[in-house]
């Protein structure tokens, strides 16, 4: 039975992946100009010919696959499981960095509230008490404070993935803002990641928190997880 034309081999294609992020190609036309002038790069890839170098269309199927299985993380898991089995980590550091998206954002616009006219003087003992119950039912809705009662896949399905904007506060206190994604990085002594979410780039570091430390501790035995004021949130 004839399924098509043949793939390319995945694993060619997974070594050009890391070329490309190792040395911070911004496209994949970049990276196939590169591979097709140096040798060098060729052959740590598997090619011994430019002409053997796939087109840009093969490596963005490719690299659209990697991305669905998960693959990267899945091959972290591993590293860090063999590496870490009989080991104890001191501390694991937590923190988000930027990454920059070039698509455009798939926030909806979320229609505004119809305001409601307030009434005039003070409010009953009945009103205050209804208010009080709806802010705490919000509160109880609110991500942090369901995470801690869930599990890891549920943790992680929760949070938003796709390009949208972001806010984040950079060395000298101005916030800085960007169009893309979030990296949420758990980092052992000696700056060895052990795990990584991906997110969209508005939620909060704090709500990425919970499932971070799950994850690490899913991978390695831990005793103390640091974090900077990002974090320091009063639903935590």
């Amino acid at each position: 039975m004839d399924l098509g034309r043949r793939l390319k081999k995945r694993e060619n294609l997974l070594l050009a992946y890391f070329l490309k992020s190792v040395y911070n190609l911004p496209t994949t036309k970049v990276l196939i100009d590169n591979l097709k002038g140096n040798s060098t790069w060729r052959q740590l890839c598997g090619w011994e010919f430019y002409s053997q170098v796939p087109s840009e269309a093969t490596f963005s199927r490719a690299f659209k696959e990697f991305a669905e299985l998960n693959l990267l993380d899945k091959m972290l898991e591993t590293v860090v499981k063999e590496n870490y089995k009989k080991k104890l980590v001191g501390h694991v550091s937590m923190d988000s960095t930027a990454i920059n998206g070039r698509e455009k954002s798939c926030r909806k616009n979320i229609p505004k509230k119809a305001k409601k006219k307030k009434k005039r003087g003070r409010k009953s003992k009945a009103e205050l008490a209804a208010m009080k119950e709806q802010e705490l039912a919000e509160v109880k809705t609110r991500r942090l404070e369901i995470q801690p009662n869930r599990s890891l896949e549920e943790n992680l399905a929760d949070l938003p993935r796709g390009c949208d904007w972001g806010g984040k506060k950079n060395s000298k206190g101005k916030t800085e803002y960007w169009c893309g994604y979030k990296l949420h990085l758990s980092l052992a002594d000696g700056g060895v990641p052990l795990a990584a979410v991906l997110t969209s780039a508005s939620p909060h570091d704090s709500q990425v928190a919970i499932p971070l430390m799950q994850m690490t501790s899913e991978r390695a035995t831990v005793l103390y997880d640091l974090a900077d004021s990002a974090y320091d949130f009063r639903y935590l």
